[in-house]
């Protein structure tokens, strides 16, 4: 499954749930609760909070596709009788 960044419609809802934006929206919320605020001031800040988090995922999706071919080595060695290096490509669409 290729990354998503994500999108918002124009009320600044995700118009996909699986997407990167989303799940970094929720982890703001897990570990930056919001005070309790009068509603319309609680949506202005989460509509603000969907878009950086869409910022964040645009801006990681877009450094993989540009580091992916250097960023992601892995290696194994087994010991002790033998040694090897394992290498993978790792493919984002």
């Amino acid at each position: 499954m290729p990354l998503e960044p994500g999108a918002v419609d124009s009320s600044g809802n995700f118009t996909n749930p699986d997407c990167m934006a989303k799940d970094i929206f929720d982890a703001m919320n897990q570990f930056m609760p919001l005070p309790d605020l009068p509603p319309d001031t609680l949506d202005d800040i989460q509509r603000k909070q969907r878009l950086f988090a869409l910022a964040v995922s645009t801006g990681v999706i877009s450094y993989l596709k540009r580091h992916g071919g250097d960023s992601f080595l892995i290696q194994a060695t087994v010991t002790p009788s033998n040694a090897c290096t394992v290498s993978a490509t790792l493919t984002i669409d």
